[in-house]
């Protein structure tokens, strides 16, 4: 069937091959949406939520725990706690007749279950204590701040550069 008036080649080649690749590349888009589907139901199965604590409620007495070992004669001073955009931390004690060496102060987000290690702020020669977070976190964290003799209420800090009063029990409001 060689005609030279037809308007079809007779070389046996059909419309078929003539395709390209775009049923390939059209079948593609819903192939890796299905295995990205199966990626993600595989790692929602073998991953737990970092959010809830396993035993959430043996930590919950941990701390009434913690709470009710520390003195109730023992006042607890309030704190003025100051941290900068580089993360420059500075403290003053309201109330403390003695004051202590040092203070711990821990840093995490919520949900998370424990602190890194706690900032150690130590005295600068004054009545206040400074120290340097090395990495200032974004976004909402809980702060503790806490010395060998008495721990402040933890308090919540939405974005920094913060000034929080903190105001221990024995303290005036």
């Amino acid at each position: 069937m060689n005609n030279r008036h037809s308007s079809f080649r007779a070389d046996g080649t059909s419309e078929r091959s003539n395709r390209g690749p775009w049923p390939w590349l059209l079948g593609a888009g819903p192939a890796l949406v299905v295995v990205a589907s199966l990626a993600t139901g595989w790692i929602a199965l073998t991953r737990g939520d970092p959010v809830i604590a396993d035993d959430y409620y043996k930590i919950g007495l941990s701390i009434n725990r913690r709470l009710a070992a520390i003195p109730a004669s023992l006042p607890v001073p309030g704190a003025t706690l100051t941290v900068g955009a580089a993360g420059e931390v500075r403290v003053r004690l309201s109330d403390s007749t003695p004051l202590p060496a040092e203070l711990r102060l821990t840093v995490r987000r919520p949900g998370q279950a424990d602190a890194s290690r706690p900032l150690m702020l130590a005295r600068d020669g004054g009545d206040e204590f400074v120290g340097v977070l090395r990495d200032v976190p974004d976004g909402r964290r809980i702060v503790t701040l806490a010395s060998d003799a008495w721990i402040l209420p933890v308090t919540i800090v939405d974005h920094w550069p913060a000034t929080l009063t903190l105001r221990g029990a024995g303290s005036p409001s």
